[in-house]
């Protein structure tokens, strides 16, 4: 099954001290395999300085990396194909 990634949610924060917005998304992750590496194509403009995994109930998440174009986070054995993840850039 391939990854399938959409945006559910996309919002502008407060400008912060430093003059600068805060970009928050929430991507809205399936067809993750388990028990492997999952490399996410998360289509943002910059990489998110900020990664916050919620998988689904049986979970065993963990991030192992982000870039530019890419979070790869790894699915435990029997963990949660689907899920979100909240990010955050700065603009």
């Amino acid at each position: 099954m391939a990854i399938n990634v959409t945006t559910e949610s996309k919002s502008v924060a407060n400008q912060t001290i430093q003059g600068t917005f805060q970009i928050w998304n929430t991507l809205v992750i399936t067809g993750l395999t388990a028990n492997a590496d999952n490399v996410i194509a998360h289509k943002l403009p910059k990489k998110p300085s900020f990664v916050n995994l919620r998988p689904g109930a049986n979970g065993l998440w963990g991030e192992v990396s982000v870039d530019g174009t890419n979070i790869t986070i790894h699915v435990g054995s029997g963990g949660a194909t689907s899920g979100r993840i909240d990010t955050m850039h700065e603009t």
